[in-house]
C-alpha cells in the first residue's frame, strides 16, 4: 500500500485528480473573488449604498444554487440522477460569461440578471460534485486514509488562492490611483474577474472530451486488484472489500437517523459543520468593512488607495489558509479527525473571544495586530470542518460499512451555514450605527466557537475514509 502511495504521487494521478476535481479550483477562485465583485458593483452602481438585499443576494447567490441541487440529488427522495456529463462545466462556463456580460435593459433589471447568472453558476459548481468525482478514481478507491485525496484537494485550493493573489493584486495596484470620480472604470474590473473563471473551466473541459484515459484506468485497477490480493494474503483489514459496499435508500436513512442515538449524533456532526462556516464566511467576504471599522483602511482615502489596502488586507488574511490545509494534511493520520476539530475550534473560542470582547482594545494597539489575529483564525478554521478539508468528511458516523452516510445532510449545513454567514453579518453589522455591531457579531462567533468545541467533544470519534453511498 505505501509503495503504490509513492506511486500515485506521479503526474498521472495528480492529473486526473485535477481534472475530475477541477470544482475545488474554480469554487475557491470564485469564492476568492467574489467579495471584490460585490464592492466593485456596489461603488460603480450604488456610490456605496448598495442595498441590503442586493448585497447578500448577489454573494450568495450560487451558494443558493448548490443547496438546491443538494436537497434535490443529496438530500431529496426524489434522489435525482446527474444529467448528462460535463453538465456542471459547462454551467459554470455559461454562468461565467453571463456574468461578465450581462447589462442592464427593460425586460429584466441588472442585479436580477446577474443573480440569476450567480445562481446559475453556483449549480453548476455542485454538480460538478468534485469531492464525488475524485473518490470515485481507482487511484482514490485504492487508498485506505483520505491523506492522497487531500494532496490533491489542497494543491487545487492553494492553486486558486495563489491566482486570486495575483488577480486581485494586479487589479488593485492598475487601479491604485484611481479617483472617486472615476469608479466607473471598476466596472470592467468585475466583469473581467468573473470572466476568467470561463478560462480553466474551458480548458478542463478540453481535456475531458479529448484525453483517452482507458489505459491509465486499466493500470489504477491493475493496482488496485494486486493491492486486494495482498491484503487478502496478510489478512490486513482495509476499505477494499470482496463485497460491493450497501446502497442505502432514502427509506434506510430516515429509518436509521430517526433513531435517537442516530440523530442526536447527526445533528451533532450538522452542528460542527454549519458553524465554522458561518463564522469563517462572515468575515472572509466581509473584510472590508471590518477593515474600515478597525481602522484599517483610511476611509478619507481616493477609492483607488481603499482599493489597494483592502486588497494587500485580504492577501494576508486570506495567506492563513494555506498553513492550515498543510496543517491539516500532515495532522489528519496523527492526531485523528475528532482532536483535529478540537484543536480548530480551540482556536477559534480564543481568536473570537479577543476579538469579540477587546475589540476596541485590539484595534487601538494596533489595526495590523487584528487583521494577524484573524489569519491566525483562518488557519485555526481549516482544522474545523469548515467544507474545504476532508476533515469533514463523515466526521461522527462510526461504522462506515453498515450505516447509510449523513454526507447529504452534513454538505447542506456547510452550504447553509454559508448563506446564513451573510445574512447574519450583512443586515446586523449597522445596528447602532455604521458597523457599530461587529465588534458584537465577534462575540456571537466566540460563543458559536465554543458550542462547536463543546459538540465535537460529545461526538464519537469517526472512522477514516470510505466511498459515500447516499
Amino acid at each position: 500500500m505505501k509503495e503504490y502511495e509513492r506511486e500515485s504521487g506521479k503526474l498521472r494521478v495528480i492529473k486526473n485528480f485535477t481534472i475530475d476535481g477541477i470544482g475545488y479550483f474554480l469554487d475557491c477562485y470564485d469564492s476568492f473573488m467574489l467579495p471584490y465583485f460585490a464592492y466593485y458593483i456596489n461603488a460603480v452602481y450604488f456610490s456605496g449604498n448598495m442595498p441590503y438585499i442586493y448585497d447578500c443576494l448577489l454573494r450568495t447567490a450560487a451558494p443558493i444554487g448548490s443547496l438546491f441541487i443538494k436537497l434535490t440529488m443529496e438530500i431529496s427522495p426524489l434522489k435525482l440522477k446527474h444529467p448528462i456529463p460535463n453538465t456542471g462545466l459547462i454551467l459554470v462556463m455559461a454562468g461565467s460569461l453571463g456574468i461578465s456580460l450581462a447589462g442592464n435593459g427593460k425586460g429584466i433589471s441588472f442585479i436580477a440578471a446577474l443573480i440569476f447568472w450567480r445562481f446559475l453558476m453556483g449549480i453548476g459548481l455542485a454538480l460538478e460534485n468534485p469531492f464525488q468525482a475524485i473518490i470515485n478514481l481507482p487511484s482514490a478507491e485504492a487508498s485506505t486514509t483520505p491523506k492522497l485525496l487531500m494532496k490533491a484537494v489542497y494543491l487545487s485550493l492553494t492553486c486558486a488562492i495563489i491566482l486570486g493573489y495575483i488577480v486581485s493584486i494586479s487589479f488593485s495596484a492598475g487601479f491604485k490611483n484611481l479617483t472617486n470620480n472615476q469608479a466607473d472604470l471598476l466596472d470592467y474590473a468585475w466583469r473581467i474577474c468573473e470572466g476568467s473563471v470561463f478560462i480553466p473551466a474551458a480548458i478542463v473541459l478540453y481535456f475531458r472530451m479529448t484525453s483517452n484515459n482507458k489505459e491509465a484506468i486499466e493500470e489504477e485497477k491493475k493496482s488496485r486488484e494486486e493491492i486486494v490480493a495482498e491484503n487478502r494474503l496478510s489478512r490486513a483489514t482495509t476499505l477494499i472489500e470482496d463485497n460491493e459496499p450497501l446502497n442505502f435508500t432514502w427509506s434506510d436513512s430516515i429509518s436509521y437517523f430517526s433513531k435517537f442515538k442516530n440523530f442526536i449524533v447527526l445533528i451533532g456532526g450538522m452542528f460542527t459543520i454549519f458553524i465554522p462556516n458561518l463564522i469563517f464566511w462572515g468575515y472572509a467576504w466581509n473584510l472590508g468593512t471590518i477593515f474600515f471599522s478597525i481602522g484599517f483602511v483610511n476611509p478619507s482615502l481616493e477609492i483607488g488607495a481603499q482599493n489597494f489596502i483592502v486588497t494587500i488586507g485580504v492577501v494576508i488574511v486570506a495567506f492563513g489558509g494555506i498553513p492550515g490545509f498543510l496543517a491539516s494534511t500532515v495532522l489528519i493520520e496523527r492526531v485523528g479527525r475528532k482532536n483535529l476539530t478540537l484543536i480548530g475550534f480551540g482556536g477559534m473560542v480564543i481568536i473570537n473571544t479577543t476579538l469579540g470582547f477587546g475589540f476596541n482594545s485590539v484595534k487601538n494597539i494596533s489595526p495590523i495586530l487584528f487583521v494577524l489575529l484573524m489569519t491566525l483564525e483562518n488557519a485555526f478554521v481549516q482544522l474545523a470542518p469548515n467544507g474545504t478539508s476532508f476533515t469533514q468528511f463523515r466526521p461522527s458516523m462510526l461504522s462506515p460499512d453498515l450505516e447509510p452516510s449523513p454526507n447529504g445532510y452534513y454538505g447542506t449545513m456547510m452550504v447553509s451555514g454559508l448563506i446564513a454567514s451573510q445574512f447574519l453579518f450583512i443586515f446586523t453589522k449597522d445596528i447602532g450605527g455604521p458597523s457599530a455591531f461587529i465588534s458584537h457579531i465577534y462575540q456571537i462567533y466566540s460563543i458559536l466557537s465554543m458550542l462547536g468545541l463543546l459538540v465535537t467533544l460529545l461526538l464519537p470519534n469517526p472512522q477514516p475514509f470510505e466511498k459515500s453511498r447516499i
